[in-house]
């Protein structure tokens, strides 16, 4: 007799496993937590902020270095004012300053 009823066991102990998984898999899930429209809000703020891009890096050497940039003018022959030559940027506390090899 047994063997008869052994496949009838088989899936009776199978279905009765089955359920006991489901059973504590939901006994061992986290309750949910309610949001309210503040947490919600806040989730938003901090998204966007965590997708602000970070300044340029030209942006940024500039201004570390727009203090010592210069501008360069010269007299020629007879012109009595100065007439724009170029650009440089100052390399030391003693003056000197460099600009391209055509200026």
């Amino acid at each position: 007799m047994l063997r008869r009823t052994r496949s009838a066991q088989l899936f009776a102990a199978s279905v009765l496993t089955a359920v006991t998984i489901v059973a504590i898999g939901a006994a061992l899930q986290p309750k949910a937590i309610p949001l309210t429209p503040t947490d919600v809000r806040k989730a938003v703020v901090d998204a966007v902020a965590s997708s602000t891009p970070k300044p340029n890096v030209a942006i940024e050497a500039y201004d570390r270095v727009k203090e010592s940039v210069v501008a360069i003018r010269t007299r020629t022959g007879g012109v009595a004012t100065p007439q724009p030559r170029g650009a440089g940027f100052i390399l030391d506390t003693g003056g000197t300053i460099v600009t391209s090899l055509h200026i």
